[in-house]
Order: structure tokens, then sequence, then C-alpha cells
């Protein structure tokens, strides 16, 4: 895990900023990581670092299967990484805004806290959620009371703010359903710069919403609505360029077929997984995954931005090894844009939907196609008919029925 930084003047952040990089970038003088604050209660950070259910996620990589599914990037983020950007980003705000500094940065530092090893890859197939499993994860830690008292932080109100529940500020920063909040923002800008998407300091190219906004009636609002404008296309070309793409979402279906077979075999439960690290997760992949476990690990990479085709080719190649086992019908949730982020234009408050709807309609329609049925990381029946031809010609009748039996589910 790396060591924190208290940065206390600009200079020194330029010093650290290579190991500390905040990608939700504003202008540079005002990137300083305040790690003291005017509070003197700065060790804060140091107290969280020091919690094993934070020091874990230095373990576990933002992008799952990434790094073994592709030649061309280098997908090294960490949770741990991205959880103290946005610690800092909501301390910044915090005390710009005279927000609860304490309850921002524990919620910032913690919020994902119960990602399993290999992040969405493995959760996705074993359906987790880690909000929903986020109460379970800090029962497990006593540690986090002493420290939450130290700070008069409220456990309910963390566990509010993590899940997005109540009307606090401090829970629109960290998680607000429907609309822009530091995290998404966060790792939208985090994870393009690690996919080399977006070059590092390009502030053009990752707009920070968060550096004009306001307070009306205990709401947060963004007075930039350009800015918000900016940061949704970026988050969706993301989502389509990357997190969708067919390629990564085979791989990361047959990894869900191997988490739920350790899970049958009873050799990981919904509990353990959440104090294990990626490496540890694949020694058991490998060890116990059968023939499938292991084309997952050690198949060549490829391009993570290759053709539907590409992604095609890749199931076709696997359907000998898994005709034999239950297909998976899984609908995929869909993707929300953030179009209900509160913008404010003339002084009146009004979502960005309806500031923008032609936009707004173009960043929904973008991404309803993703609102399909996802069977081995197909998005689509055209890709599914293909992958039922090559199954016929390539292995015969039976798996080309249990092709077609998965397209009948589809509308169920």
């Amino acid at each position: 895990m790396k060591d924190i930084v208290y940065c206390k003047t600009p200079a020194e952040w330029l010093r650290v900023s290579e190991n500390l990089e905040d990608p939700v970038h504003i202008p540079l003088n005002r990137i300083i990581i305040n790690y003291e604050g005017s509070d003197g209660k700065g060790s804060i950070y140091q107290d969280l670092d020091q919690l094993p259910i934070v020091a874990r996620l230095n373990d576990i990589s933002q992008l799952g299967l990434a790094d073994r599914c592709t030649k061309s990037i280098q997908a090294c983020g960490t949770r741990y990484g991205h959880s103290i950007i946005c610690a800092s980003k909501i301390d910044r705000l915090a005390q710009i805004h005279d927000l609860d500094r304490e309850l921002g940065v524990c919620a910032g530092m913690t919020h994902d806290v119960a990602t399993p090893p290999r992040s969405d890859s493995s959760a996705v197939g074993l359906s987790l959620s880690d909000e929903g499993w986020f109460g379970y994860v800090i029962d497990q830690c006593p540690e986090l009371d002493a420290l939450l008292d130290k700070y008069s932080v409220s456990r309910g109100e963390l566990v509010d703010a993590v899940r997005g529940r109540g009307k606090n500020p401090i829970t629109q920063l960290i998680n607000r359903p429907g609309s822009l909040d530091v995290d998404r923002c966060s790792y939208t800008a985090y994870d393009s710069q690690n996919l080399g998407m977006v070059p590092w300091g390009c502030i053009e190219a990752q707009p920070d919403p968060f550096s004009s906004i306001d307070l009306y009636n205990g709401e947060i609002v963004f007075l930039d609505p350009d800015s918000v404008a900016k940061c949704l296309d970026s988050r969706v070309n993301l989502f389509e360029r990357f997190y969708k793409n067919p390629c990564l979402r085979a791989k990361e279906a047959f990894a869900g077929e191997v988490a739920r077979e350790l899970m049958d075999k009873g050799i990981i439960d919904h509990k353990s997984i959440f104090r294990m690290v990626d490496v540890e997760y694949d020694k058991l992949v490998l060890k116990h995954g059968g023939i499938l476990g292991e084309r997952l690990y050690r198949l060549d990479g490829f391009d993570s931005y290759g053709s539907v085709q590409a992604g095609e080719a890749e199931l076709k190649g696997h359907l000998q090894q898994i005709t034999d086992r239950p297909f998976v019908i899984k609908r995929h949730k869909v993707f929300d844009p953030g179009v209900e982020t509160p913008v404010v234009v003339d002084g009146t408050v009004m979502p960005y939907r309806e500031w923008n709807p032609v936009h707004a309609g173009q960043l929904k329609r973008r991404m309803g196609k993703w609102d399909r049925t996802f069977v081995y990381g197909y998005e689509n029946d055209k890709v599914l008919e293909r992958a039922v031809d090559g199954a016929r010609r390539e292995f015969g009748f039976d798996a080309a029925t249990r092709m077609e039996e998965m397209m009948e589910c589809f509308d169920s």
C-alpha cells in the first residue's frame, strides 16, 4: 500500500503528484491535497489507511480482468487509488462549501470496501452488489468503529452516504443515483487515463463539473451546464469503448462462470470473497476452475477496442468446452448516463435533460442498447445469430440448439 503524503504547498504537491494524481482535473494551482486540513484533523487519512478493509483495496484491480484481456493498454489502476482520489476531492469540496469533512473523507475512502477481487469481472458473475454488502464488510472491521467515534462520524450516516440514501450534500457527492457525483466522475477520468483514452493532465478532455457548484436548499447543483455535458459525453464514451466492449464482456462472462463453479464447490462463499485480493483469487481460479479457468487466464490478449467479430470468435472458440454446462441468462442493468444532474440556467435549477433534451436523448439512446439480455457478453440478436451459425458449422447441432434456446429467453 502506498504511503500517505501530507501536502502543505503547491510545490510539495507537484513533487508527489505522480503517485497521487487527481484525474478529476481543476486548474493546477488548486490541485493540492490538503491532508492536514484547517481543523488539524489531517490524521483521518492516516487512520483510514491503517484499516485492513481499506488496505486491501490496494491489491484489487480497478478494471478487473482488463489487464489479462488486452495487449495495447495498461489497466494498472487500483480501487485504493480511486478511493483516495474520491476522498481528497470530497475533502476539498467540503472545506470550500462548509460541509461535513470527516464524513466525506470516511465515505470516500471506504465506499468500495465491498469490492470483490477482480472487481466487476467477478462481481457480475456472482451477482454481488458492493452497496448491498457494504454493511457486512464494515461489520467485520471493529477498528472502523473506533475511528468513527474519534472523528464524530455516525455509522448510520456513513452507510447512508455510501448507499446513496438521504439528502445530505455529502451523500450527493459520494453516491447520487441518476446524477453526476464525485465517484462517477472520478472513475470516468481515472479509468479513461489508465486505459490511455485520455492523456494525463489533459484538462479539456476531462472537464471537472465540480469546479463550479453551489448549494440550493441543501442540494448540490452545477453552475456550468457545458462542463456537465462534456463530462456526460466522456462517461458514455468510456462505457461504449471499453466497459461494454464485446470482447471484454465475453471474458468477464467466462470469469463469472468460473466464479459460480467455485462457489458451487464450496471453495469460496459470499463472505470469504471479501477477504481475498486479486492474486489469491487468481490462484483459486487456476487451481479449481478446470479447463475453463485455465483458458480464461492464459488466452492470448487482444485489443479491448476490438470488433464484435473478435468477441464472437472468442465465443465460438469456447463453445466446445461449455456446451455441457447450463447457459446463464441474465439481464444487465441499464447504464444511467446521468441526465438527471441538476444544472443552474439563468438562476433556475433544472435537470440536465430539460436544459438540453436533444443531447440527453442522444445519450440515453446510445446507452439504451445495453438494456438487453447478456449471454456471455453479447448484446444483440445479430451477434448471437452469427454465433449460432458458427456453432452449427464448427460444433454441430447440439451447440447451435443451446444457442437458439438462449435466444428464445431474450424477451421473457
